[in-house]
């Protein structure tokens, strides 16, 4: 008799495999040299992941952003990034990125629930 396979293990299973096409198109996409950088002075043809390695560093590090609106400048001070300066020496260091637990209920949901039930046992006891 042909053994019946669970329907979550089957969800489970196609989540798998769309993950895996999803990182297999994203990996494929990275490599295509289709940015720009300044490298020793001259305009050179990076790749996407190179181009978002670039961005990681500077936003970890800081930077500012100068507008020109008609004759008055404007600079706005972008501070650094905790987040991805955390990013950066976890992978200096050789660690992996560290999945996001999935989320299974709201905090806020649950306190609201809980304060209606605390607040239907009260009026129960005053019956």
């Amino acid at each position: 008799m042909p053994k019946k396979r669970n329907r979550s293990s089957n969800l489970a299973n196609a989540k798998t495999r769309a993950g895996k096409i999803l990182s297999d198109a994203i990996n494929k996409i990275a490599k295509e040299e289709t940015e720009t950088a300044m490298l020793d002075g001259e305009d050179v043809m990076i790749t996407k992941a190179h181009a978002l390695a670039r961005l990681i560093w500077k936003s970890a590090l800081g930077y500012t952003v100068t507008t020109i609106e008609g004759v008055a400048s404007k600079q706005i001070l972008h501070p650094p990034s905790l987040a991805h300066q955390q990013i950066l020496l976890d992978r200096m260091e050789g660690k992996v990125a560290a999945a996001e637990p999935e989320k299974k209920e709201n905090k806020s949901e649950l306190a609201d629930r809980l304060s209606k039930e605390a607040t239907n046992r009260i009026n129960s006891i005053n019956e």
